[in-house]
């Protein structure tokens, strides 16, 4: 549960994944003999990896008491809570896209912040207007067939050319470009927040 204080109350223990265990097991959050039913609950519950047994699990909670050992109490530092998707009903499909382990009791995932993939933007329709350009060209005449000659005073002289070559010449460009936009910088994904202290009875 929530508790309005950084310490916890007589009887309960904080969930910040630091160990519990027996008096003699050098835990680091509690060691005493008070933590007993604490311990096997975790135990029974929770994977190895969620709530760890140093040196791994043995054949039963009440034996890795007995030997000394400790286990890592529930890690909700900086986390929201949320309902397993199925909670011994048909998944709801809330979070599996999210959390792969969503049924899985202890499972965590999301993350503080998210950079987008270009996958992940969104659809748009990019329209870019051309205002059109000249392209210039001229004739090369192809070949010369004859010469006639108006007059016999001194007239002059015309070239007849028949056919003709068509070259381009120069060029131009639309003067359009498209600039590149964004950061690629990472966005904040938390949503309005009150901080508090988690708490689990011994």
């Amino acid at each position: 549960m929530m508790f309005g204080a950084t310490t916890a109350p007589t009887g309960w223990i904080r969930c910040n994944g630091r160990t519990i265990g027996n008096a003699s097991s050098g835990a680091t959050e509690r060691a005493n003999a008070d933590t007993s039913s604490l311990f096997s609950f975790l135990w029974t519950n929770y994977s190895d990896s969620v709530c760890a047994v140093s040196s791994g699990r043995g054949a039963s909670a009440a034996a890795d008491y007995a030997a000394n050992k400790t286990i890592a109490l529930p890690d909700w530092r900086g986390r929201g809570a949320f309902g397993l998707d199925d909670m011994g009903s048909t998944a709801a499909g809330r979070l599996g896209t999210v959390l792969t382990a969503s049924t899985t009791n202890g499972a965590t995932g999301g993350t503080e912040t998210h950079t987008l993939t270009q996958a992940q933007l969104p659809s748009y329709n990019l329209s870019v207007t051309d205002p059109g350009h000249a392209v210039h060209s001229y004739g090369v005449p192809a070949a010369k067939t004859t010469f006639n000659i108006n007059g016999l005073g001194g007239g002059p002289i015309a070239e007849v050319w028949t056919g003709s070559n068509v070259a381009a010449v120069g060029s131009a460009t639309t003067g359009i470009s498209v600039a590149s936009g964004g950061s690629g910088t990472a966005h904040s994904n938390l949503p309005p927040a009150f901080l508090t202290t988690f708490i689990i009875k011994l």
